[in-house]
């Protein structure tokens, strides 16, 4: 199994991500071995060398990696290579199969359960989407649509905000408050590298965030309400017990943060950890 570092923390604490990757891969038959990527290193040599010298049967490819799956599956045709993520038709061999997800449904289910916690609070609070760049296509996002979609009446009047050009956490943290100066009780940020720095703004403006891809640091967790979170332990888990080739859908749940109270019904349809 190898990946860039920026995958193996995606996975959450070493140990017990390691552990839950050895159960899933022994429960089909493999030995896992684990190859971490260092930020100097090259990451195509790095897992061809290891290729060369060992004798796999498979091997899971992080998602920065799997962008030259072509450059690489084709050598090692004997390999059977599980990628995560990746683009589309990046290789169409018979030894490769691609792991994706799609997060539209989670973030429907996010909107919803907002729209739920406002509901259940004091009067007036609404929600937000706080873009960088241009907020007219944030909102036509499919993410962003589905959010606000399952969030109904509140979605149809919340405040979308764009951060001007080139973002930075100052301009974020004033964005955050004339936001909440408007209102606005939940946000969604669509920051990039910058979504640390709105939860941080959320810390000292008050309100909160439904995130992404929180649970393996559990940063900031009382400015979080809902975190859009995919399950790529278990879906290596599907591949690696499925069939050769072709593409696996993972599953994405929600991870609960402790900013709110989550909607029973929202925790049991969100798979909430």
């Amino acid at each position: 199994m190898c990946g860039e570092l920026p995958f193996w923390a995606s996975l959450g604490e070493p140990r017990r991500a390691q552990a839950a990757l050895a159960v899933r891969s022994i429960l089909h038959g493999y030995l896992p071995t684990f190859l971490y990527i260092g930020a100097q290193e090259n990451p195509r040599e790095r897992l061809v060398a290891a290729l060369t010298a060992g004798r796999f049967s498979a091997a899971v490819v992080g998602p920065l990696l799997s962008l030259e799956a072509a450059g690489f599956v084709n050598g090692f045709p004997r390999v059977r290579f599980l990628i995560v993520g990746g683009l589309p038709g990046a290789s169409d061999a018979v030894n490769v199969t691609r792991l994706t997800f799609d997060r539209t449904d989670a973030y429907r289910l996010a909107g919803e359960g907002a729209q739920l916690s406002l509901a259940a609070g004091p009067p007036g609070g609404r929600l937000g989407v706080l873009a960088a760049g241009d907020a007219a296509a944030a909102a036509a996002e499919d993410e962003v649509r589905a959010f606000l979609e399952g969030a109904g009446p509140e979605g149809e009047r919340a405040v979308v905000r764009a951060v001007d050009e080139p973002a930075d956490a100052a301009k974020v943290k004033r964005a955050v408050e004339e936001m909440r100066g408007e209102g606005v009780e939940i946000f969604l940020p669509r920051l990039a590298g910058l979504d640390a720095a709105c939860l941080e703004a959320l810390r000292d403006a008050g309100g909160c965030a439904v995130a992404a891809d929180w649970e393996a640091s559990e940063a900031f967790p009382r400015q979080v309400f809902l975190s859009i979170e995919e399950r790529t332990i278990d879906g290596i888990g599907l591949c690696l017990g499925g069939q050769e080739g072709g593409v696996v859908k993972g599953t994405v749940g929600l991870a609960c943060g402790k900013a709110r109270t989550v909607p029973p019904e929202i925790r049991k349809k969100g798979r909430c950890r």
